[in-house]
């Protein structure tokens, strides 16, 4: 997924086609029926699940340095512990993590902290505007904001070294991802994937539409990706791991190029709508057809991410901090 949401997922999409602005209307957003806000903080931004628990970016401006670090959210605890915080370092909206430690962005500089927080050092440095990460067995790669001019998906050993590029994504890319073979993502005219022991970036849907896909998921046999068709209406698209004709499971309203959540039934999805002050909805997606679910409305907030799997839960983050929420 950038700081703002969701004005930043507004000027994602508004970039990408070349326009400026969000524009703000009278907030009348109803309360959250279902959510539970988890923990309150100054700006909860990005975040990352392992499975077991949460960890998300803190502040993420050079007015909350002092509060900006990343935390751990333990869902079956509720508690939170500190991972890193030094008053100094900003951590930005692009983090990953593995069995041992968390990676994350600051400036140039590509890092590694162990989830205990005692050991934290820099894997690389990078063109600043770093916007998705990922990590896998061996590697953490990176993409960085693009609007127009080429730019490489880099790679960088775990224990540290020199980048070095897998393929080159293009224009707007966003919801960097992976299997165990290939890494995948978004872009303005459809969605790519680059195999991890190298070889050319493929074109596995083709978007044709002059509208751009956002946000990117992924199971063991698809991808899913949303669609913008013009206005706010945008499609829940499920696309072949290999390519073939997209499947539309639902229509949606969609501003954000954020996650997209899929578990082994459902995909789950944030709708929030072109305006600054619209309700957020958090829907699911039967995978195998059907009627979409919404698990909860309410206000937006701004800085919204996620969602993000906690088992039973959802968990997203916005300027009020973490919230969980029923699946």
């Amino acid at each position: 997924m950038s700081p703002g949401v969701p004005c930043a997922s507004v000027a994602f999409v508004f970039a990408v086609l070349g326009m400026v602005g969000c524009t703000s209307t009278a907030s009348t957003n109803p309360p959250w029926s279902h959510a539970t806000l988890a923990h309150p903080t100054p700006i909860a931004a990005a975040g990352v699940s392992d499975g077991k628990a949460l960890y998300f970016v803190t502040g993420g401006t050079q007015v909350t340095r002092g509060v900006s670090g990343i935390h751990r959210l333990d869902p079956a605890t509720g508690q939170v512990t500190v991972v890193y915080q030094d008053g100094q370092r900003i951590p930005e909206d692009a983090l990953a993590v593995d069995d041992d430690a968390v990676y994350w962005v600051d400036g140039p500089d590509v890092l590694r902290t162990t989830k205990d927080g005692l050991n934290t050092s820099v894997l690389a440095q990078a063109p600043r505007g770093i916007t998705e990460i990922a990590v896998d067995e061996a590697r953490v790669c990176w993409l960085s904001w693009t609007q127009h001019a080429p730019m490489p998906l880099l790679c960088v050993p775990k224990s540290g070294g020199t980048p070095y590029s897998l393929g080159t994504a293009r224009w707007g890319p966003n919801g960097l991802n992976q299997t165990t073979t290939d890494f995948y993502w978004a872009e303005y005219d459809g969605v790519y994937s680059v195999p991890k022991s190298g070889g050319p970036v493929t074109r596995v849907y083709a978007n044709t539409s002059g509208w751009p896909n956002i946000g990117l998921g992924l199971d063991a046999n698809a991808v899913y990706t949303i669609q913008m068709v013009g206005g706010s209406d945008s499609s829940l698209l499920r696309v072949p791991l290999q390519g073939g004709p997209p499947t539309v499971l639902a229509t949606v309203q969609a501003a954000d190029a954020g996650p997209i959540l899929v578990d082994a039934t459902h995909v789950y999805v944030s709708e929030t709508g072109f305006y600054l002050d619209s309700p957020v909805t958090w829907t699911k997606v039967p995978i195998a057809g059907g009627p979409a679910v919404i698990l909860d409305s309410g206000p937006n907030y701004g800085f919204l991410n996620g969602p993000y799997d906690l088992g039973g839960e959802v968990a997203f983050t916005d300027r009020t901090g973490v919230w969980t929420l029923p699946k």
